[in-house]
């Protein structure tokens, strides 16, 4: 049996920050420095360890982007932003040193972090570096070297595109060399304790130990011929040798090991097939040893060999590695009468292991009688009759209250593996540190349970339900990203107050309580923030400064408290962006709620009655909100200073129902040059609410009854300009056309018996009807314009920066005058001149072999001026060039007839539910997702290209205008699919090239299904009401079932049997078998679905697809073609080259919808059955 597991990864954290020491230079004003923050994880460990020890030394290259962060730097050995710096671990402060500063370039400039160990001083090549592991690793530490075991491993890892911020950034480090186990087991013929007494030594043979290393990639070459006298195995106190060894093939028939025992050598090597070392990986061999009688000869068999993942060991980075007093405790409470039974002195030990069972009296003799212990380990301990807490029972697995509380020796901690509660203050106060890592069994963490320890980095449980008041307070090295489990129902009060978080902040949806400032002062989040749906209330500072770059969803939020995400305190970047959708029910916005965020647009509910003083203020005057502000009616007061600083408003409407204006509400809000209030009572304006704002430049209009009132009223009467207010406008600001004649229907808003009249328009457009009286649906015509060189200026900048360019074509206005008001209003019109027109067909490549396979482009939300300029045409070229780029479609492209069919929409972009755009399909954004348009309107328009093809055996592609990350593909078990894919900006591997290869490639043609994990569940019991759970593979009534029954998603399978899924004959077939084996985890989920290897464009989008995904993709290729599939030509053409990394050169205008970072890989899926076939007129 052939085993392939994951690698295990040793993370780093870098954050942005002062070092603690030695900080020799002086640090340069305005520069972030580049700080680290380590653990090792491997597995089998569950200690408490940071995972390095005092005094290890790792070094670091930061290589800067260019062009404004689009293009990667090139690694050097010097020349980089930071060249091999040396950083060293402070133990005792669980600290980092750099032993010179280094920092970003600017606060602007991104880079690459590669991050190596152990340090090298002599480094003068990155690419081909010579590297050797030593020859006796049982060759102990001396004063100025490692161990020769550890001085022979290397680890490395790189974290691309690190933005220059105070947020931590995580870079995953992992093993490069190769690790083999040898165990001697003892057999037949050996008397009582003989084979224990018996010298042994093993040595590696027929290996080489030297290698090169290339540092951009971490990649580790095997060099020359092996050296003769082999590698001397480190002996391991389990009894087993163990040794680090260059990734490389021994052939079969030679010599693996030399095992001398009680002074006679014995060879030992595997006849029957090459043995390889893999990097990262574990070869773990038993040999038994055996007696002959009479004449004494020892006899050798191999008992087993497995390929597993790096476990720790005795002598490296393991918490385990460290020389344990060891107790076994058989009577609950006796753990100091044992020591000093043993006349030991508890004060002097340092680090001690307990077996057996103890109770809280133990544990509070660890705390209060053993002065200097740093290292306890629990794993092997059944704790009884503990005591949890004022007002708990005494109970057993658990850990007491008060453990260790102010135990400032304590560094590590290993947990007995049956714990279900910690304690309240169980390591409050002590310098616990590292990762920790919870047992598998515990429901609660207690108050107070880890706050102001040393941790840096949490692992929590997948039966984890409630989080304490306080339980990680204080906590100021943590900060490594957090991933709670779904079981998760309660976050206390001041849960994570004052740490350093860091990455996305995702919160299980199974939350229904998120305590007061749970979240303040807790770090820098990157993306999105969602509040579950089962919270109603956020309390007084839960997200007190704490900053997020994405948007902030707040799903059933009802009750808002004081600062709940106030980020006063961030005088660099505001938190939050995009648009703000205040849910219904929400009655007051409170004190300080969202100052200094960062939100682009606000839309407010029906049942607000209050804003209140800051609510959304900006004191730095960074001008986040732009545009319109509508306040609902029912509002009556707003507080002051609420909206202070927001120079970039423009709009502001106030409700019939509103009374108090606060002071200095508007203040600076300088862009304001529109002001309508339809309260008949002049609200009261307190001194300075509208200080900024120019008051003789625009209109104030108010109801006409009111007019002279507002006019004497204080703060309105300071508007030189107050008139009657009437709407009269038109449903839409404009129209563009292309060259071809248009005609729209638009709605004009008059006032109920009031005439109107077309005042002015262009002699090239028509109008019907010309006049009316009150609301009128107005028809307007454009006529056909010859191709012309006459130019016309569009501002594609904002109204207070704008910013022109020129376009062929013609513009101008129709102009509407309300004839008894002397009101007018316009209505602007651009028509394009174009090379192509809507409908027009353009061919991109025609199949050079069998009848062709038909791909269409199609697109939603280009408008005229999109086309013309040649946005859409720009985002076919690209995304077909992404889409050809991955094999097997690389290899079978001449296969393929690929048109783009020009799709003209009225308006630009994708809306969302505040926002409405015109498009031609109606693709559009809910909160959580977006909606795909009508995929029969979208077959129909594709079949402009060939009126003839087979939607079964094609496939439509549907370039959507908005950079927003999404994707979705509509599929039906005919074959047809329509995949809808957003042109994304977004950092790889999330770009536009990601989501057309996993969307159109991977789903529409392909049939694959997603290998996306989000639930740490198995799919057959997990609760989570946003995905599915097919019981099995032939589960019909799930869109997983109904595809597999058509043979698709071969890519997945719910049996671990690895000679039944579907990819069973490429597991012990040569050309794949070093990658490709049974992984668990897929469609969304952790457990009890599997997929084929470890990464792939269906997991996460990076540009290669699995073999069993290209297996398929050829099948379906071979099926539209009419041809035979043969898997012996699939094997010979096959390629698994990896796509191109680098980011899709997409164009686009502008982006409605959702914020870039949100919903990425949507837990929903992204495959959506629509049927056996589309319904097509």
């Amino acid at each position: 049996m052939k085993y392939k597991l994951l690698m295990p990864l040793a993370c780093v954290a870098l954050l942005a920050g002062c070092a603690v020491e030695p900080a020799i230079v002086e640090e340069p004003e305005g520069l972030i420095p580049i700080n680290v923050d380590g653990a090792i994880k491997q597995v089998q460990t569950k200690v408490s360890d940071a995972g390095f020890v005092n005094k290890d030394a790792l070094g670091l290259f930061a290589v800067n982007y260019s062009e404004n962060n689009t293009i990667p730097g090139t690694l050097f050995a010097k020349g980089n932003q930071a060249d091999n710096v040396k950083y060293v671990f402070d133990e005792t402060a669980h600290k980092w040193n750099p032993v010179k500063g280094v920092y970003y370039k600017d606060v602007n400039t991104n880079v690459d972090l590669y991050v190596y160990y152990p340090y090298n001083k002599n480094l003068t090549e990155v690419n081909n570096a010579p590297f050797e592991v030593q020859k006796d690793q049982s060759a102990a530490a001396t004063a100025s070297a490692l161990a020769a075991y550890e001085a022979s491993d290397f680890l490395w890892g790189k974290q691309a595109a690190v933005a220059p911020s105070e947020s931590a950034i995580r870079v995953s480090m992992s093993h490069k060399m190769s690790s083999v186990v040898v165990k001697l087991v003892e057999k037949n013929g050996f008397g009582e304790g003989e084979f224990e007494s018996l010298s042994k030594n093993v040595i590696v043979t027929n290996t080489t130990r030297k290698a090169t290393i290339d540092y951009s990639t971490g990649a580790v070459t095997a060099l020359g011929n092996p050296q003769a006298d082999g590698i001397v195995m480190c002996p391991q106190n389990d009894g087993s040798f163990r040794a680090i060894v260059v990734p490389q093939t021994i052939a079969a028939g030679l010599r693996l090991f030399s095992i001398t025992i009680d002074g006679i050598t014995y060879g030992f090597k595997q006849s029957a097939a090459d043995v390889v070392y893999e990097a990262g990986k574990q070869m773990n061999v038993s040999i038994n040893i055996s007696k002959k009688t009479p004449t004494g000869e020892y006899e050798l068999e191999l008992a087993d060999c497995q390929i597993v993942d790096w476990t720790e060991d005795l002598n490296t980075h393991a918490g385990e590695a460290r020389q344990y007093y060891v107790v076994n405790v058989e009577t609950p409470g006796t753990l100091g009468k044992l020591i000093k039974a043993a006349k030991k002195n508890p004060d002097k030990i340092r680090n001690l292991k307990v077996t057996g069972q103890i109770t809280d009296k133990d544990f509070y003799f660890m705390r209060d009688s053993m002065a200097i212990l740093e290292a306890v380990n629990l794993k092997e301990v059944k704790v009884k009759n503990a005591y949890l807490g004022s007002g708990s029972s005494y109970c057993d697995d658990v850990i007491p209250y008060n453990a260790f509380y102010n135990k400032k020796s304590l560094v590590y901690f290993a947990f007995p593996e049956t714990i279900t509660d910690i304690g309240a203050q169980a390591f409050y106060y002590s310098n616990l540190s590292g990762a920790l890592i919870l047992p598998d069994d515990v429901v609660i963490i207690g108050e107070r349970a880890f706050s102001s320890t040393n941790i840096g980095s949490v692992t929590f449980n997948a039966k984890l339900e409630k989080l304490s008041n306080s339980s990680f307070e204080s906590c100021q090295s943590l900060s490594a990203e957090l991933f709670f489990p779904e079981s998760l129902t309660y976050i206390g009060d001041r849960c994570f107050f004052r740490c350093a978080l860091s990455g996305k902040l995702v919160l299980p949806n199974n939350l229904e309580y998120l305590g007061a400032s749970a979240f303040q002062y807790a770090g820098n989040f990157s993306g999105n923030l969602i509040i579950p749906e089962k919270i109603k209330t956020l309390y007084n500072n839960t997200f007190g400064m704490t900053f997020f770059s994405g948007r902030l969803v707040l799903s059933n939020v009802v009750n808002l408290e004081d600062h709940c995400f106030d980020n006063i305190n961030n005088s660099g970047k505001p938190s939050f962006s995009g648009e703000l959708i205040i849910p219904e029910g929400v009655i007051n916005i409170p004190f300080s709620c969202f100052q200094n965020c960062g939100f682009s647009s606000l839309s407010l509910p029906s049942t607000l009655r209050k804003i209140g003083e800051n609510a959304f203020r900006d004191i730095y005057s960074r001008n986040s909100l732009q545009g319109q502000i509508k306040f609902p009616e029912g509002l009556v007061s707003i507080g002051t200073k609420a909206f202070s600083g927001q120079g970039n408003i423009t709009i502001v409407e106030f409700p019939s129902t509103f009374q108090t204006l606060g002071s200095e509400a508007f203040l600076d809000c300088y862009g304001i040059s529109n002001i309508t209030c339809s309260a008949i009572e002049p609200p009261t304006v307190q001194t300075g609410a509208f200080d900024g704002v120019a008051k003789d430049n625009f209109t104030v209009e108010v109801p006409a009854q009111s007019v002279k009132r507002y006019q004497a009223e204080s703060g309105w009467g300071d508007f030189k300009r107050i008139a009657a207010h009437y709407d009269f406008s038109m449903s839409r600001e404009r129209m563009r056309a292309l060259n071809a004649a248009q005609s729209r229907t638009y709605t004009l808003r008059a006032p109920a018996n009031f005439e109107w009249v077309v005042e002015s328009k262009p002699d090239w457009v028509s109008v019907s009807p010309e006049s009316g009286t009150g609301k009128t649906d107005i028809t307007i015509t454009v006529s056909e314009m010859p191709r012309t060189s006459e130019t016309f200026q569009v501002n594609e900048g904002t109204y207070n920066s704008p910013r022109y360019k020129n376009y062929a074509g013609r513009a101008g206005e129709v102009v509407f005058k309300l004839i008894e008001k002397n009101y007018t209003t316009s209505f602007a019109l651009e028509q394009y001149d174009s090379d192509y027109a809507d409908g027009e067909v353009i061919s991109i490549q025609s199949a050079s072999t069998g009848p062709g396979i038909d791909i269409v482009y199609i697109g939603d939300g280009y408008d005229a001026k999109d086309i013309a300029k040649g946005t859409f045409l720009d985002n076919v070229q690209t995304g077909n060039t992404s889409f050809f780029d991955l094999e097997p479609y690389k290899t079978y492209s001449d296969y393929f007839n690929v048109y783009a069919v020009v799709s003209q929409s009225d308006d630009s972009g994708i809306g969302t539910v505040n926002t409405i755009i015109d498009t031609k399909f109606g693709s559009s954004f809910t909160q959580n997702r977006i909606l795909p348009p009508s995929a029969e309107a979208c077959f129909a328009w594709a079949k402009k290209a060939n009126a003839s093809m087979d939607l079964t055996k094609s496939l439509t592609i549907m370039l959507q205008n908005t950079s927003t990350y999404e994707g979705v593909t509509l599929m039906y078990g005919d074959g047809s699919a329509l995949a809808c894919c957003p042109v994304s900006t977004n950092a790889y591997p999330y770009d536009f090239r990601g989501i057309v290869q996993h969307e159109a490639g991977g789903h529409g043609f392909g049939k694959l299904g997603d290998e996306y994990i989000y639930h740490n569940a198995f799919i057959q019991t997990c609760n989570c009401t946003d995905c599915e759970h097919p019981s099995g593979d032939d589960d019909t009534k799930t869109t997983y079932g109904r595809m597999k029954a058509q043979g698709w998603f071969k890519n997945l399978s719910m049996t671990s049997d690895n000679t039944v899924v579907p990819w069973a004959h490429l597991i012990y077939n040569s050309k794949y078998s070093d990658y490709v084996d049974v992984f668990e985890g897929a469609y969304m989920h952790t457990r009890g679905v599997y997929r084929s290897e470890a990464t792939s464009c269906m997991n996460n989008n990076i540009p290669y697809y699995s073999a069993i995904s290209r297996q398929s993709i050829v099948e379906r290729i071979k099926y539209c073609a009419g041809e035979n599939f043969s898997l012996e030509e699939f094997y010979a053409k096959d390629s698994d080259a990896f796509g191109t990394t680098k980011a899709a050169p997409v164009v686009f205008d502008r982006t409605f919808g959702v914020d870039p970072l949100w919903n990425m890989g949507s837990e929903t899926g992204s495959v959506i059955y629509m049927g056996e076939s589309p319904n097509l007129k």
